[in-house]
């Protein structure tokens, strides 16, 4: 969280796509704009949640980008390397490192937040990449366990 290539205050929105099943269109308060790309593997439904209106804008913290193509233009073979601790989905799940600590909690600016307890988590991703045929890096959680009950 500490480290200079990480941007904070990051917004980025995302735009209803039309037709439904396009990509989806993103604007961020860095001046960049791009889509998500639909893939193979995802042909049945948008990416865009159909319950919000016609965008919705995420603020939070930006890491940096940390897939590269290992293998050629021909054979594309997305590596994503994990962070040193302390995000979701970025390790495998039976690591230490996949997990998070309250103790790590920190207020907007970066300092020791204390906190006596938590009642929600937001999960988020916090990178903006897309791997080729793999299609966006998106976070995906199968489980959360308090470990202190």
């Amino acid at each position: 969280y500490h480290s200079d290539k990480i941007i904070r205050g990051y917004e980025i929105t995302y735009y209803r796509p039309v037709p439904l099943l396009a990509d989806v269109q993103w604007t961020d308060n860095q001046g960049e704009k791009g889509y998500i790309p639909r893939n193979s593997f995802h042909t049945e439904n948008s990416y865009y949640p159909l319950w919000m209106d016609d965008k919705i804008t995420f603020r939070g913290a930006l890491l940096p980008n940390n897939a590269i193509n290992e293998g050629n233009t021909e054979a594309e073979q997305w590596v994503q390397y994990p962070f040193a601790w302390g995000y979701a989905d970025n390790h495998s799940n039976n690591s230490e490192h996949s997990q998070f600590k309250i103790d790590w909690a920190v207020d907007e600016e970066g300092n020791p937040a204390m906190l006596d307890g938590i009642n929600f988590v937001k999960i988020y991703c916090a990178i903006n990449q897309v791997c080729g045929w793999a299609g966006e890096t998106s976070t995906e959680i199968s489980a959360v366990e308090d470990l202190h009950y």
